[in-house]
């Protein structure tokens, strides 16, 4: 238990660049609410099963959450479906799978290369496109301008490491994802 009430506030400390109030709050009525369950039933049963929930409502509730804000494709995604871009007009070039993309956009969008865009854009007046860094560079040095531009912060969330849990590391990690109108 005492593992448990060491690790969990420091882990939130560690990611979060400000534990709220009520985490705090939390956090000792769950101690006080462990400590109670030793003194009542005399077992481990019900000190693991408050440390347990503990944990899974600490994560659902402030980790996870804050985790997803790093996830710059699901903004991109949905900044994308806000601005009510149909599918037809996006193409999507990225060096890694993008599928929080399609599930914060609703809809399986387009891959292509940068080279192809640049073919499209001789017959219509725009794209969309949602792109990496270089990608993006890429696409301006063939001739593609770029009208307007949107950037998020990315990082797949579902590898996470060390460096990135650790929130003086994690700048470093990041990666810039553009949702950019393009143009010939």
């Amino acid at each position: 238990m005492s593992l448990a009430a060491f690790f969990i506030p420091s882990f939130f400390l560690l990611f979060l660049p400000a534990v709220p109030l009520i985490f705090w709050i939390f956090w000792v009525s769950m101690i006080v609410l462990t400590i109670f369950s030793i003194l009542k039933w005399k077992e481990n049963t019900g000190s693991l099963a408050v440390i347990m929930a503990a944990i899974f409502i600490a994560l659902n509730a402030w980790f996870y959450p804050n985790l997803l804000a790093y996830q710059g494709t699901s903004e991109i995604g949905s900044l994308a479906r806000n601005k009510k871009i149909t599918p037809e007009e996006i193409r999507v070039t990225m060096p890694f799978p993008a599928y929080a993309l399609t599930f914060a956009y609703h809809h399986v969008l387009m891959e292509s290369e940068p080279w192809l865009i640049n073919e499209e854009l001789q017959h219509k007046d725009h794209l969309w496109v949602i792109c990496d860094e270089p990608r993006r560079d890429y696409m301006q040095e063939i001739g593609i301008r770029i009208s307007e531009e949107y950037r998020a912060d990315h990082y797949p969330v579902t590898r996470l490491k060390p460096a990135f849990i650790n929130k003086h590391g994690r700048e470093k990690l990041l990666q810039a994802v553009y949702l950019c109108k393009v143009t010939r």
